[in-house]
């Protein structure tokens, strides 16, 4: 499972449930031809796509000051509930022969609320996003290991420091998703959103070998070697 979604990440998941999405939309504007199978094909086929995709959005819902995970996410899920749901009422009220070609003001007024909030958090995780670009001085980069992430891998995969001084690192993210600089053993954790990079103060660490990771959900191929060197 890793290695496929390593392949893109959550934009991967986000661009594919996109494309599954646009069929939901056919089916549904097909109603008024082909009836209540129309409606059943976009109520079956947006509850799929729920539960396909709803597993790996989750997870990028939990970054809210990521905009290319949350500000893209969120709309996504919203709108694959709407149309699970939406395509189950309409079915149910063609059977009862109480379908309608209006929308209630009731309805149009909760459609309003949830557009206007969806759009409110997602404006909220672009202000949050661009806070989180303040790059890394050049005085402080002086001196550093540059590690950059970027099409869901490290670069460079393999990290060279001696065990008798700190180490410096400037973490860049190169891609558009959150991505982590995790070194377990050495209780290292640091998130770093799109675009952004960060300063790792390393303290002086036993000579060994380390491992640094990515710890996102579906990044498991991210991985790097630290070689500490007596």
């Amino acid at each position: 499972m890793d290695s496929g979604l390593a392949l893109g990440g959550e934009a991967f998941v986000i661009v594919l449930a996109t494309i599954f999405a646009v069929p939901t939309v056919t089916f549904a504007a097909l109603a008024w031809r082909f009836g209540s199978w129309a409606l059943i094909a976009a109520a079956v086929w947006s509850l799929l796509n729920l539960l396909l995709n709803t597993p790996f959005i989750i997870p990028a819902l939990r970054h809210v000051n990521s905009f290319f995970d949350f500000g893209l996410g969120l709309p996504l899920i919203v709108a694959l509930i709407v149309a699970t749901v939406g395509g189950i009422v309409a079915f149910v009220q063609r059977r009862r022969g109480t379908a309608r070609t209006v929308s209630t003001g009731g309805e149009r007024r909760s459609f309003v609320a949830i557009t206007v909030v969806v759009v409110g958090l997602m404006a909220l995780s672009g202000v949050l996003h661009l806070t989180q670009l303040t790059p890394v001085s050049a005085s402080d980069k002086v001196g550093s290991i540059e590690v950059d992430m970027k099409g869901t891998e490290f670069h460079p995969t393999t990290l060279l420091v001696s065990a008798s001084q700190p180490a410096r690192f400037v973490v860049k993210n190169s891609d558009l998703l959150t991505h982590t600089f995790t070194i377990k053993q050495l209780d290292i954790d640091l998130t770093t959103v799109g675009g952004s990079e960060k300063l790792i103060e390393l303290p002086a660490a036993a000579a060994g070998t380390y491992e640094y990771t990515c710890e996102i959900p579906g990044h498991g191929d991210m991985k790097g070697t630290l070689e500490v060197t007596g």
